[in-house]
C-alpha cells in the first residue's frame, strides 16, 4: 500500500519550497524558511535562529475512503485532510511584513492549479481550502493556519 499522506506531503513541500525561493526575490527571509512535515524527515534548510526563523508545517492526515469501505469492489476516491501553519516571529517581524508575504507564498500553492505533482499513482481531484485561523502566541510566534479538504484517487 502507498502512504498516501506521505507522498501528499512530499509534493506539497517541494511545491511550498520553490514558492518560497520565488517569492524571496522581494522577501529575502522567506528564503530561510524551514519546511516541517509530520510524515516527512525535517527539512534542513541551514542555521536559523528561534528568533529569527521562519516555519512551514504541513500535516496530511490518516486519508479515507469516500464512505464504508464494502467487502467487495473497488472505491479508488480518498479524501485527505491537510493541515498548514505558518508560523513567523514576532520580534523580527513587527509590522508583519514577513508573516504576509510567508502566508501569501505558502497560499498560492494550492490556489494555483497545476503548482504541485503528486506522485505516479495518485491523481488529483480537487480541494478546498476550509478552517481558516490566525494567532500571536506572546513572544513566541504568529501563527497563520488553514486545512486543505484534498479528493484523490489511487
Amino acid at each position: 500500500m502507498i502512504l498516501l499522506e506521505k507522498e501528499i506531503e512530499s509534493a506539497l513541500r517541494a511545491a511550498i519550497r520553490t514558492s518560497l525561493n520565488t517569492y524571496g526575490a522581494q522577501t529575502p527571509a522567506l528564503q530561510t524558511a524551514i519546511i516541517n512535515c509530520y510524515w516527512l524527515a525535517d527539512e534542513d534548510n541551514g542555521p536559523a535562529p528561534d528568533a529569527e526563523s521562519l516555519r512551514v508545517g504541513i500535516m496530511a492526515s490518516p486519508s479515507s475512503s469516500a464512505g464504508y469501505i464494502p467487502s467487495f469492489g473497488f472505491e479508488p476516491i480518498r479524501n485527505v485532510s491537510v493541515d498548514v501553519f505558518c508560523i513567523s516571529q514576532p520580534d523580527s517581524d513587527g509590522d508583519r511584513s514577513i508573516c504576509a508575504a510567508l502566508y501569501e507564498a505558502v497560499r498560492v500553492v494550492f490556489e494555483t492549479p497545476g503548482s504541485f505533482t503528486l506522485a505516479t499513482g495518485i491523481t488529483f481531484g480537487g480541494m478546498l481550502i476550509t478552517n481558516g485561523g490566525a494567532a500571536e502566541i506572546d513572544n513566541v510566534g504568529q501563527i497563520t493556519s488553514f486545512t486543505v479538504e484534498m479528493k484523490v484517487s489511487l
